[in-house]
């Protein structure tokens, strides 16, 4: 039903219990698992202080600008989940094609900026004079 809350008490019942499996299991955990937790918890809560955050001006760049809150610990955690692969080569090509995702993805973000800052130039150049 619209209105329904039933969706958001469900989702923060599966967090709680989230929340209280993990402390439960903390000790037993491995140095890495502890770290891996920690780490974790960490960028929950950047996400946290992110999310409230609106910008309805900046369709694409949607959170682009408080997005540097939350890498450090996205890559931490990710060098950690990493680590637990035994295997080098597959360890070393999930980091190899990692590296690859993102440098495709800069190479496109930075050609629309290109494009973008093309058009505002050409516009600036070819606006007419309001007082003509």
């Amino acid at each position: 039903a619209v209105g329904s809350n039933a969706g958001l008490i469900v989702f923060y019942n599966i967090v709680i219990l989230g929340c209280y499996f993990a402390v439960e299991r903390f000790r037993n955990l491995s140095n890495k698992g502890k770290a891996s937790l920690l780490l974790f918890v960490w960028m929950v809560i950047a996400q946290a202080i992110i999310m409230p955050l609106a910008f309805p001006d900046m369709q694409l760049v949607y959170f682009d600008r408080y997005t540097y809150f939350l890498d450090a610990f996205v890559y931490m955690l990710l060098a950690l989940l990493v680590s637990y692969i035994r295997s080098k080569y597959v360890s070393t090509s999930l980091l190899g094609a990692y590296g690859l995702l993102n440098v495709y993805f800069s190479i496109k973000v930075n050609l629309d900026w290109k494009h973008s800052a093309y058009i505002v130039n050409r516009l600036l150049e070819n606006f007419p004079d309001p007082g003509k």
